[in-house]
């Protein structure tokens, strides 16, 4: 009796193996056709193997890279390398990740947010559900997100975001005083360090009024001022004592999200600024000219200036441009969306990219 019982539990063990087996090869069977089909058709990836897919050669670009690297290199590094692939390709790492669609173009980019908004990812919102619950204007979409865009949008006004100018010059000062101070001592730093700081600081002045460093607070309204007198322009006076429970949850999500999510991204582009024009001496000698001719040649005066003038900065449009390129260049954001059937990318040379079942990756 219980020899049979043994047989049967393992006659069921194997069998649940055979079909998890078979289920695996049809899965990979089915996955690695779609792409061959679209190889076939002439369509851009990088060498792509019938069985592995691009695994094996993703492994050998990621092999290169350093350990802690961002995902986002794997793309972009096989952009660079393989640029005949063009700003738009397939990559297929099934069963280790999904089958995607890669977008490196301002056309591509375009047509999937602007021209036929595609759905954003799931993954996106698993993503950033630590730290903004499911309730923040990254991963919202329709009506939703035009609902509470629209009670952030005083917060976001270029008129207002002049008007904190000074508080702005007064931390990036410091960040110059302590590059200057490490630059004295002759050592290796991490920019990153120090661009992550001024990036807080900037961001507790304008999101919360308040000195992240410890500094005496100014009365400049803060963007969750802005945005709570919005929200209450169109209600009774003792709404604030009342105030709805969804937006009290929805305005400290996205003060985590402008903390913990928004900084990085700045602060990487500030770093990657310095290094383009520490790379490019004649770049930065344009700068350099343009800034001389705008604030004087006595840099510290700058500050003084900006502050009581924010609308100098309207007058350095090749700096203006130098930062654009680096964003460009080195793109801080990426974001990711569902494909759709019937919903074609269409490159610069009129070839039509399917992207039903695939997670479309915009890298910049």
């Amino acid at each position: 009796m219980a020899l049979q019982h043994h047989l049967s539990i393992t006659t069921a063990l194997w069998a649940a193996l055979m079909t998890a087996v078979v289920s695996f090869l049809v899965k990979l069977y089915e996955a690695r056709s779609a792409i061959g089909r679209l190889r076939q058709q002439g369509l851009s990836m990088p060498p792509w193997n019938p069985i592995f897919g691009h695994l094996y050669f993703c492994y050998k670009v990621t092999s290169r890279l350093s350990r802690d690297a961002h995902p986002n290199y794997l793309p972009d590094t096989i952009r660079r390398e393989l640029p005949e692939l063009g700003p738009i390709f397939y990559l297929d790492t099934w069963p280790i990740g999904p089958q995607m669609l890669v977008v490196a173009s301002t056309r591509g980019l375009y047509q999937i947010t602007q021209e036929h908004s595609l759905p954003k990812h799931p993954r996106l919102k698993h993503f950033l559900n630590p730290i903004a619950g499911g309730l923040d204007l990254v991963t919202m979409e329709g009506a939703l997100w035009k609902k509470w865009r629209g009670i952030f949008n005083p917060g976001f006004s270029s008129t207002y975001l002049m008007s904190l100018a000074g508080g702005i010059v007064e931390e990036t000062e410091h960040f110059c005083k302590n590059l200057q101070s490490l630059a004295q001592d002759h050592a290796l730093f991490h920019m990153k360090d120090l661009t992550d700081n001024l990036t807080m600081d900037v961001i507790g002045r304008i999101v919360m009024n308040v000195h992240l460093s410890s500094q005496t607070q100014r009365a400049n309204k803060s963007i969750i001022d802005l945005v709570l007198t919005s929200y209450l322009s169109d209600r009774s006076p003792n709404s604030f004592a009342n105030m709805d429970p969804t937006f009290k949850t929805f305005t400290m999500n996205q003060i985590k999200l402008f903390l913990f999510s928004g900084h990085d991204t700045t602060s990487s582009t500030v770093c990657y600024i310095f290094y383009a024009l520490t790379t490019k001496p004649d770049i930065l000698k344009r700068v350099r000219d343009e800034h001389n001719s705008v604030f004087g040649l006595n840099p510290q005066e700058a500050p003084e200036l900006i502050t009581a003038d924010p609308y100098l900065l309207n007058q350095l449009p090749y700096t203006l441009a130098v930062i654009k390129e680096v964003l460009r260049l080195y793109p801080a954001v990426s974001g990711t969306r569902i494909g759709e059937l019937g919903f074609h990318l269409i490159d610069d040379a009129g070839r039509h990219f399917p992207t039903r079942d695939f997670l479309v990756w915009d890298i910049g």
